[in-house]
């Protein structure tokens, strides 16, 4: 885990909690994934009893359920036996950003919303309300 730095500033801390990656060519390997540095994040009181976040295709999430953390070495390990060839894993399910817009454009359009645009993120985006 790296510290994320777009929280700098925000309070006076830089994040470290939240990833997402992809591991590829491991269908039907059973294969451990380790966050060797996991108790060192922002919160590492989130960790025990945490269930590993999954996907096969960045729409359809499921939890990991042989899912561990060690207080002792600070790890979050977790085993699977990917059903494919691609596997994705987060902290938590992303919302992407295609979400995102695809949701903003439903709002723009139904006469029970009204969108107002109140400023831009830190990559220059709008920031819808």
């Amino acid at each position: 885990l790296r510290s994320d730095p777009y929280t700098r500033g925000t309070d006076e801390a830089s994040h470290c909690q939240w990833y997402y990656f992809r591991a590829s060519n491991v269908k039907g390997k059973p294969l451990t994934y380790n966050i060797v540095n996991a108790g060192q994040s922002s919160r590492p009181s989130a960790w025990p009893g945490y269930k590993q976040c999954a996907s096969y295709d960045r729409k359809t999430w499921f939890r990991v359920a042989n899912t561990c953390y060690s207080e002792e070495t600070g790890t979050l390990s977790w085993s699977l036996e990917s059903e494919s060839d691609t596997v994705w894993f987060a902290y938590f399910a992303p919302y992407s950003y295609e979400r995102h817009q695809n949701l903003i454009s439903r709002c723009a359009v139904s006469p029970l919303a009204r969108l107002t645009v109140v400023g831009s993120t830190l990559d220059g985006r709008p920031l819808d309300l």
